[in-house]
């Protein structure tokens, strides 16, 4: 057998003995009971020791029937106390709709200067084989807020049948005098390539007027057809109502006896 030695006295102890070794004084056997924060004291009365579990719970309430149950079986909607859950609001967190006027392709000022440019240029046109320049130019600078006025008012009418909101007014009206402008310019130009009728000018105004509002407003093509039909109109009933004006004026009525 192979000899065996004692460990000396001061030698570390190892494996169980050190794990005993590690506990505190309090909770080894010989220290005597050991003390638990959580054990209440001894003698303690109810008001020291804290509110129970079952001190929440009412004494009388009776938990044998179930309310809903019996709700159902009567055919009646059961009262019951609980809240009911928040359902989250879906508008929130719905797109919001696009607006009609988008602003893109430069500020309203710079569509307003370009109207204006355009505006000028028109008066020059119609005012240089006018009988009257004067009166001319002073007609086209009418015709042009005018009819930007009743643009404006076709925006407003194909935005809401878009559903859609309006968006900037000042860059919508801009944009509605470019186009209105550059219709008056070759509107007003003496081209005369078919005879003296001003088919030439009226074609081309008229595509100048619609490359303008496709290009600013980027609508479908049903919504620019609402657009321009709305503003077809509105200009129509000006110019009705303007010559329903002129031929009362040149036709009296004849004085009554």
């Amino acid at each position: 057998m192979p000899d065996i030695k004692p460990l000396p006295d001061d030698a570390e102890p190892i494996g169980i003995d050190a794990a005993r070794a590690a506990q505190p004084a309090s909770s080894s056997p010989s220290g005597g009971q050991a003390s638990n924060p959580a054990a209440p004291a001894p003698g303690a009365t109810d008001s020291q020791l804290g509110p129970k579990l079952l001190d929440a719970f009412d004494d009388d309430a009776d938990f044998s029937k179930d309310l809903e149950v019996e709700a159902a079986r009567k055919g009646k909607p059961a009262s019951s106390s609980r809240p009911k859950p928040v359902q989250p609001d879906a508008t929130d967190d719905a797109p919001q709709a696009e607006p009609f006027i988008t602003p893109a392709l430069g500020p309203a000022k710079l569509w307003l200067i370009l109207g204006g440019l355009l505006l000028l240029a028109a008066t020059i046109a119609s005012s240089v084989h006018a009988p009257r320049p004067f009166v001319s130019a002073l007609l086209t600078v009418y015709n042009a807020l005018l009819h930007t006025a009743t643009g404006v008012g076709a925006i407003v009418v194909a935005a809401t049948l878009a559903r859609k909101p309006i968006g900037p007014w000042d860059l919508g009206a801009a944009r509605m005098l470019a186009a209105v402008a550059a219709f008056l310019l070759l509107f007003n130009l003496n081209i005369q390539l078919v005879g003296n009728a001003k088919w030439e000018e009226t074609i081309l105004a008229a595509l100048a007027y619609l490359g303008v509002v496709g290009l600013t407003f980027r609508q479908t093509r049903e919504v620019h057809a609402i657009l321009v039909i709305s503003h077809f109109f509105l200009w129509l009933i000006i110019q009705l109502g303007s010559q329903l004006a002129v031929w009362s004026a040149a036709n009296p009525a004849p004085a009554t006896p």
